[in-house]
This record gives C-alpha cells, structure tokens and sequence, in this order.
C-alpha cells in the first residue's frame, strides 16, 4: 500500500523547521528517522497532509553529559536525531557512568532496523511503542526538551506519553483554548471548559452476549456478496441502516477487495425476504459485524475471481490482483482482463473454466467477533450570559479512536449528531410530570429538541489504532459522541461558575435552574 499524498519540505535548522510547522499547521508531522511514522503512512493509519524533513539539520545529534542532572549526579542529554543504534554501541564515560543500562539493554529493546535508523527524536514524538525507548524514558525518570513557536520547555517523560503514537507535544491548542475562556471571562462573561474521557464497549458478538443468558443470544451476522454478468456487486446483510451511512462504508469494504468502484456495490438490508437471519443495528455494531462479514464474503468472491482469471490468463492465482475495475497480473498491468468481462464469461461461457469456478460468483458469511472497545476526550466550552443565564456552547473537540475510519465524512456524521443528541440532553431536554403524573412536556414547546442553533462547530481528530478483533480494524461509532457530551458540557457549566458556590450534579442544567441556584447562593446577576 501506498501513503496517501502530501507536501514535502526539507528544513535546515531547527528555526526554519519550527517555522514550518507553525505555517502548515496541525495537519504536518516531522519526518526525524521514519522508521516510526513511515510505517503508518504507508498503511495510510497517519495521512498527514505535509512532511518536514529535519534529518539534515546540524548538530542535533550527539550524547553528552549534562551538569544539570536530577541529583548530584550528571545527567545525559541525547540528541533528537541520535540513531538508537549509537547509544548501543558507545563507550562515552557519559553514557557509561550512570547510565550503563542504556546500552547494555539496547541490543533487547526494539528491533534491529529500528535500532539502525530509527531516531530518538523520531520515536519519542510518535510514542511508537516498536522501540520501547519511551518506556525506559519513564523508568528512567528522563525529561522530553521540546522547541516550539513559543519557545523551550521541558516535560517529564511521565507526563509526555500518553498513549500509543500519542503524546503531549501540542499543548498549544490547550493553552488556546484556556486564553479564549479567560478572555471571555473579562469581557463580562462566564466562561468554562469541561472533559470527559470513556472507553465503550461495542460490536458485541455471541461470545460477550452468551454471557447475559437470554434464550435468544444476538450478535453474529450474515451476509452475502453475488457478483452478477454485468460485474454488479450486490450485498445482503441483517443488519439495517437509519441513516448512518451503510449504502456508502459497506460498498467501500466490498469495493476494495473486489477491485471496483463502489458506484459497482449496491447494498440490501432489512429485507427478511432477502437476508438471512441478522440482529439488525445497536450496540454500533454494523460495520463491525455486518461489515465484518460482507469482508469475509467479499475475500472468497475476490478468490473465485483471481482462480478465473488465472484460468484465462494461463497464470497462478497467486499473481492475480484485483485493482481499478481489472483482474491483472501483478507487475504487469498490460496483462489483464476486465472483472465485467470476467463475471459475464463466469456467467455466459462456464465452459471455458474449470467445474467448481462455474455458474456463478457469491459468498455467504457469518461473522461473530468478541466485540471492540472504542474509547475518546470530549472537550467542551460553554459561555454564560450572566443576565439570562443562558448558556451556549463556544467550542467543542473530539479526539476518538473509533479503530479503521472506513469513511471519514460518514464517522464525523455520526459523531458531530452524538454530540449534538449528548449536549441537548445536558443542556435542553427534560422530562416533567404534574402532580397527578402526567406528562407537562408533550410538545416541542416543552420538550427542547437541539437544532443547528444551538450547536458551535465540532472538530474531531481521528486517532485510527487498528482493532484486531475486527475483520476491518474498525471499532464502533454510532453512540460514541452521545456517551461524552453530557459530562462534558456539564463540566464546562461547572467549571465556568468556579468564581461562585453554585455546581450542577445533575442535567439538564436549564436557565431557570441557573438562575434559582445563583439566586440561592447569593449570587445572582
């Protein structure tokens, strides 16, 4: 697989390479060693949009002793482009008084191209976890010196990762949003940031939901994938769509192991003439299972089409590859034949193959995984008019890690109407009954549904980490922005009465609820 593509830039000191990051902004990553971020590039888990090349840049390799050490002994500086292969080899007193276990474990730490090439500037950006050097950072007690636009600062290698290829080197953002919240602040409103951290289960299959002992145990699913004369693709699948995008995720999962165009892929779901026995959509569990299954379907299609036109090409299956509507011969692209003409020969001149590849191309497939687990930081501001108490969110970010994002647009769909469903449920809809217990908000007039103008932009940032109990890599999305937005919001409600005694434990937090509380607290505008 190929990387995805982006703009190269190549800097030749550390200022003209700050430089670059601060103009190119959020969607640049440094190119240091690339034995970390190469990797991911090429199975297109990191798209950045720009690389900047630093490895040519002086002086930025070396291991020295550094007099500023956390006890009365030196401490050691390593050079953001030092390989990890030189400390393993160094016989420096700096290196070797002190810090001995540097490279007498070396040689079991990592791999060894890793160790050859790989950077420990490039490995301690990424947190890649291939090197293992991060940790003995931690163990070690070491500290990260990271130059930006607003200068040096040190953090402890503790606090610096936090979590596979996750790290805390852009604070910027934080400190942005902290400076907006205050400056809110002292142009005479309340202002407050909330976070809300989850991890969800999701996709369960049989094996987690046996565990319930219901007489009926869902989870699996079935589908099947038929490829017609016309090398139209049609799906069936249990489960069933309101909205999420399935016609769109399952003709892109179908469409890459097949060869074509999803445009080829048309979906059938819901349709208990057509499908067999599903468990329809919950749990975000579609593309999972579902989705999960139509892969396993499509691969035995793709293998009956390879062994066709292997048949006609007079080659091995194995060097048949599938690819922009065509089965070719891998390497050599000018040997091949269209997958229409293939499924028509399949289907018009059986004939001319071999008895089992005749007659038709179709699979049918259950799918019944363990069951994923997503996980995301929702961040939250709201501001407060302090006359009419009514609150508003400002801004809102979600970093998630929904595994595989399969189809960008339709995962920000999903997650930006979760925030949406999860900020009107702290922020708008209550349920009320009179005294005799009916119902007092039975008409929109009461019962506040969130519409566009109530909702700020929601940015998000994919952080994409494989699952291995999927077919695809992908994890569960559908109720993940509905889980963090409530706490989140109410954490920035709270956070911005911090100059008051009023807090809110409860939601929705409505105007009137705000201003009987400051009123009581003494507190009122």
């Amino acid at each position: 697989m190929k990387p995805a593509p982006f703009a190269y830039h190549r800097a030749h000191s550390v200022g003209e390479a700050v430089a670059l990051l601060a103009e190119l902004g959020d969607e640049a990553k440094i190119l240091a060693g690339g034995l970390s971020l190469v990797p991911m590039m090429n199975f297109r888990l990191a798209r950045p949009a720009a690389l900047v090349d630093v490895t040519r840049i002086e002086g930025l390799s070396y291991l020295r002793a550094d007099p500023d050490g956390p006890d009365e002994r030196n401490g050691l500086r390593i050079g953001a482009l030092t390989t990890h292969r030189t400390v393993e080899i160094s016989r420096d007193p700096a290196v070797l008084v002190g810090f001995g276990v540097l490279p007498r474990s070396a040689r079991w730490i990592g791999h060894y191209p890793i160790r050859s090439r790989g950077t420990f500037g490039g490995s301690i950006a990424h947190a890649d976890p291939a090197s293992e050097w991060c940790l003995l950072a931690v163990l070690l007690g070491g500290r990260v010196m990271l130059t930006g636009p607003d200068g040096q600062r040190t953090v402890p290698a503790a606090e610096f990762f936090q979590g596979y290829y996750t790290t805390a080197a852009r604070p910027v953002a934080r400190r942005a949003w902290l400076a907006e919240r205050d400056q809110i602040r002292r142009a005479g409103q309340h202002a407050g940031i909330g976070y809300a951290c989850f991890s969800e289960r999701t996709a369960y299959g049989t094996p987690a939901m046996s565990q319930r002992r219901m007489r009926m145990t869902p989870g699996y699913d079935t589908a099947l994938v038929r490829m017609d004369p016309t090398g139209e693709v049609i799906v069936t699948t249990g489960t069933c769509g309101h909205g999420q995008g399935h016609e769109t995720t399952f003709a892109q999962i179908v469409a890459d192991r097949l060869g074509v165009h999803p445009d080829q892929v048309r979906l059938r779901q819901g349709d208990t003439d057509l499908a067999s026995y599903g468990w329809g959509t919950w749990g975000s569990r579609s593309v999972v299972i579902g989705g999960g299954a139509a892969a396993r379907a499509a691969d035995l299609v793709a293998g009956q089409l390879r062994k066709a036109a292997a048949r006609l090409l007079e080659a091995s299956p194995a060097d048949v590859e599938l690819a922009e509507g065509s089965a070719r011969i891998r390497g050599d692209a000018g040997v091949a034949i269209p997958i229409a003409e293939l499924a028509r020969m399949v289907h018009f001149q059986a004939h001319r193959l071999d008895e089992d590849l005749r007659y038709g191309l179709e699979a049918r497939v259950s799918y019944d995984p363990p069951g994923t687990f997503s996980n995301a930081c929702h961040v939250a501001m709201v501001t407060i008019d302090p006359g009419t108490c009514a609150i508003r969110l400002h801004r809102y970010l979600v970093v998630e890690d929904r595994g595989v994002v399969i189809n960008p647009m339709a995962v920000d769909g999903q997650v930006r109407g979760g925030v949406t469903q999860g900020a009107a449920a702290a922020l708008l809809e209550r349920v009320c009954f009179g005294p005799e217990g009916q119902p007092a908000s039975a008409t929109l007039m009461d019962y506040l549904a969130p519409t566009a103008a109530e909702m700020c932009p929601v940015d998000i940032v994919h952080l994409q980490t494989p699952s291995r109990f999927s077919e695809t890599g992908a994890k569960g999305t559908g109720e993940g922005g509905m889980i963090g937005a409530p706490a989140a919001v109410l954490g920035a409600i709270n956070d911005a009465l911090s100059d008051t005694d009023v807090r809110f434990d409860h939601i929705p937090v409505l105007p009137q609820d705000l201003s009987a509380a400051l009123s009581k607290a003494g507190a009122a505008p």
